[in-house]
């Protein structure tokens, strides 16, 4: 595409990121492609009503499986959309509405599924490589070694004795939410630096906190 003699303010310009994490009651406009003709463009004004997760089952075979990603689901469906984003009222995006696969043993065929997801931790770790590509230094990004599952605290409270004092920190820590997270899956080694210093994550424990800071969300623990 050329602009040559166009307005500055008339050409395009890259999208702003939106850094604040998705909250239940965010007024939102999707922007995006019809997927039965791909060249026209789509879009709708949805409204968040629910934070879910994403919940790919574990493949007979390895492949990459998506893990620990916060997703929003809206008053409304995006069901003719070839994916796209997520605006606010002031223009920035704020989710990705990305295509996610999976593969079903029970038919052995591959399905997918399109699923809003926040661009907040993108915007976390691309910040980080930018600052040390501006430094001449490289940077590294850790990823966590395991799975993680959100139990509600009254669960967590009655079945797994979580104590009171555990409840009231992770209540002060998050608000809007009343969950705790728990270790679903070991992906690869989920052990400390030490590697003996409280012993290995197991599944089932629950994840109260990381650096003394109580951790109720996939967002805290990133």
């Amino acid at each position: 595409a050329r602009f040559e003699g166009a307005p500055a303010d008339a050409r395009p310009k890259t999208a702003d990121l939106a850094a604040t994490p998705l909250a239940i009651g965010d007024a939102l406009e999707f922007v995006g492609l019809c997927r039965t003709n791909p060249d026209q463009s789509l879009s709708q004004k949805v409204q968040v009503t629910e934070l879910s997760c994403v919940n790919i089952a574990q493949a007979h075979v390895p492949r990459f499986r998506a893990l620990n990603e916060e997703i929003a689901k809206f008053d409304q469906v995006l069901n003719k959309s070839l994916g796209g984003v997520l605006v606010d009222a002031g223009g920035r995006v704020v989710a990705s509405w990305s295509c996610y696969s999976f593969y079903s043993w029970s038919d052995e065929k591959n399905y997918e599924a399109f699923h809003a997801v926040g661009v907040d931790a993108l915007v976390d770790a691309t910040a980080a490589v930018a600052a040390a590509l501006g430094d001449g230094a490289d940077t590294a990004l850790h990823a966590v070694g395991f799975g993680l599952k959100r139990l509600p605290l009254s669960t967590a409270r009655t079945s797994m004795k979580l104590d009171d004092a555990w409840v009231a920190k992770l209540r002060a820590a998050r608000p809007d939410r009343s969950q705790v997270l728990t270790v679903a899956q070991l992906s690869h080694a989920g052990t400390d630096d030490d590697g003996d210093d409280g012993g290995p994550v197991r599944e089932g424990d629950l994840l109260l906190a990381v650096d003394g800071k109580p951790t109720a969300t996939f967002a805290d623990v990133d």
